[in-house]
């Protein structure tokens, strides 16, 4: 079963803030206190990533600051996200450096891995809005083909370099990760 999306890298990817990162469906924030805490990292070898609170497009925002070296992707994830009442995300981020493809990601309790990828989105002038539909996101392995309990995903968000990306370093800003109901 495939679902098919739009969104950002996140990060996912992918928007957060205020002196922390937010996660807000109709103004409810999930979680408001420092903007990178909760978020986890994981990496290719080789590749050197830190996450940090900084300005914001309102207030503080989470920053991703990597550089490739000899390995292809970055990750960091925020688990036990209640997403049972959304209908999309809405991501704001801006981003510099060298130019690199974003992947938005959902996890659910099986494994299973649904996301999008937006292709060379990596250095973009000024602040990008995206809204992903939950529908059209898909299935890319783990688990089952199925999106099943949205009450308890994780949202990821990953730079990674595909065919036509440059690789090297850059900083993904999030400023705001907003749930659509």
């Amino acid at each position: 079963m495939k679902k098919q999306l739009i969104v950002l890298l996140a990060v996912s990817l992918l928007a957060f803030l205020s002196g922390a990162v937010k996660v807000e469906a109709k103004g409810l924030i999930l979680d408001a206190t420092n903007a990178t805490e909760g978020w986890n990292i994981y990496k290719d070898e080789g590749v050197e990533v830190e996450l940090e609170s900084v300005s914001g497009k309102e207030g503080k925002a989470l920053g991703i600051s990597y550089d490739m070296g000899p390995g292809g992707w970055i990750g960091i994830y925020k688990g036990n996200i209640d997403l049972s009442n959304c209908k999309s995300v809405k991501i704001i981020y801006r981003g510099k450096g060298s130019q690199n493809t974003i992947e938005f990601k959902l996890e659910d309790v099986d494994g299973s891995n649904f996301g999008i990828i937006f292709k060379t989105k990596s250095n973009v002038n000024g602040w990008t809005t995206v809204e992903v539909p939950l529908s059209e996101l898909d299935y890319w392995w783990g688990g089952d083909e199925s999106l099943d309990d949205l009450s308890n995903v994780n949202i990821h968000f990953a730079i990674s370099k595909k065919e036509g990306d440059k690789g090297g370093s850059g900083k993904i800003v999030i400023d705001r990760i907003e749930l659509i109901e």
